[in-house]
């Protein structure tokens, strides 16, 4: 279980990346992208 806390953080790092750009600069996809990130993360 301790691991799982290790790798968890990387790949949600690397998906919130699109929260840096400011809101009317990110389009569909990255708008998408953070809406499935979180549904997964949720899950």
């Amino acid at each position: 279980p301790v691991p799982i806390l290790f790798i968890i953080p990387d790949p949600e790092v690397t998906f919130s990346f699109p929260w840096a750009v400011p809101p009317n600069k990110i389009d569909l996809f990255g708008s998408w992208s953070m809406m499935a990130f979180l549904l997964i993360l949720t899950i």
